[in-house]
């Protein structure tokens, strides 16, 4: 045993001890406790008091020694059932964990396996769609050149640049926002629409009344005009 409780009623009979008989005493106690040890001495019982104390005290000590022992199986008995608790909770996490990972896993094939149903079809669609005026059938946006929408801009009489078209749909990387183009014709009479909806600024038109009116006098017109005599000039 680590460890024992004394009592303050043992007090008493210590208290008839003398200093030597109280050292032998705790001595004993102690080597009891700990070990087991009876005092008995090396012949017969040394001290006839001593030993009848201990014996007064052996049920108290076996007692407390008793409790001790319980209270140690209780909390080994304790930790035990702490760690199964902590096992079954780490399973149960991992459980769940590995069940996340096969529904995240099936989810994220599901979703595979809609958007390339949902692909397929939209490639069958546009299989099926011929492109109007030809017999071809369309597959993939083709961007134009500048020759080709130069000419669909002649075609359409519209006042788009063809060069501006292209420079500006090839730095988007030939999207309309955030979506791929899927037919540049419809872009350029979009831009067709889009010019011809600005309003055309009309010339400014110069009044009098915008301007200082003063009297000017002969001397000041003429050094305007650059001569000496306004008269004599206008005369000539």
């Amino acid at each position: 045993m680590d460890w024992f409780k004394m009592q303050t009623v043992w007090g008493a009979s210590i208290e008839r001890f003398s200093d030597a008989e109280a050292g032998r005493f705790i001595k004993a106690l102690f080597a009891y406790v700990r070990h087991g040890e009876e005092y008995d001495g090396s012949n017969g019982r040394e001290d006839p008091v001593i030993w009848q104390a201990l014996e007064a005290l052996r049920g108290e000590i076996e007692s407390f020694k008793q409790k001790e022992a319980n209270q140690k199986d209780k909390e080994e008995e304790l930790k035990a059932k702490r760690r199964e608790a902590a096992r079954a909770r780490w399973m149960q996490n991992d459980a769940n964990a590995s069940k996340r990972m096969q529904n995240d896993a099936s989810a994220s094939s599901s979703t595979i396996c809609n958007a390339n149903a949902s692909q397929n079809k939209n490639i069958d669609i546009i299989k099926e769609t011929p492109l109007k005026g030809s017999k071809e059938k369309r597959t993939r946006f083709s961007p134009p050149t500048v020759e080709e929408v130069e000419a669909y801009c002649k075609e359409r009489g519209n006042s788009v640049s063809a060069q501006r078209f292209v420079d500006f749909y090839a730095s988007k990387g030939w999207k309309v926002g955030q979506n791929p183009m899927k037919d540049w014709r419809a872009c350029v009479r979009t831009w067709e629409q889009r010019d011809s909806a600005q309003p055309v600024q009309k010339p400014r038109v110069l009044r009098a009344q915008d301007y200082e009116q003063r009297d000017w006098k002969e001397s000041e017109m003429a050094e305007k005009l650059g001569v000496d005599d306004l008269f004599k000039e206008s005369a000539s």
